[in-house]
């Protein structure tokens, strides 16, 4: 949980909303304090489970948060959380729904139309649609609109 009384001088990144959108939790506040790049790799270490986020002070190199994310973005990461104990989602690109969103994004770059696209995936070209336009679906989900697409 984020402390509003923790001051730092920690640089706010700035993430489109669509990218923050597919963040939940913590990742998104970790991704506008330490880029995507550092959520990702808190979710791959750490996913799906508790960490300790130490004060920015107690970071050393061996410590697991600096070895995943580097030094500077474990300082970001701490200094927006704060000191204690967090839940790390497993992150937006994980089982399924990722391999999709992966596999949709790679036929869309290699030129495929969006209904050859669906095809070779094996969703609806609706999917495909949805996933290159960003627009959500429903309150429990969302598409991430498509880098470069």
């Amino acid at each position: 949980m984020p402390r509003p009384d923790l001051q730092t001088d920690t640089p706010v990144h700035t993430i489109p909303d669509y990218v923050l959108a597919q963040l939940p939790g913590v990742l998104a506040q970790v991704a506008q304090a330490a880029g995507v790049k550092a959520a990702w790799q808190l979710a791959k270490e750490r996913g799906g489970g508790r960490a300790y986020i130490p004060t920015p002070e107690a970071l050393h190199d061996r410590h697991w948060l600096v070895q995943a994310c580097g030094l500077e973005a474990a300082k970001a990461i701490a200094g927006a959380l704060g000191s204690g104990e967090v839940e790390v989602p497993l992150g937006p690109f994980t089982g399924n729904r990722a391999q999709v969103w992966a596999a949709i994004e790679r036929g869309l770059n290699a030129g495929l139309s969006v209904e050859q696209a669906a095809r070779q995936v094996g969703v609806t070209a609706r999917t495909v649609r949805r996933h290159k336009s960003g627009v959500t679906a429903g309150e429990n989900g969302g598409w991430c609109k498509l880098p470069g697409v």
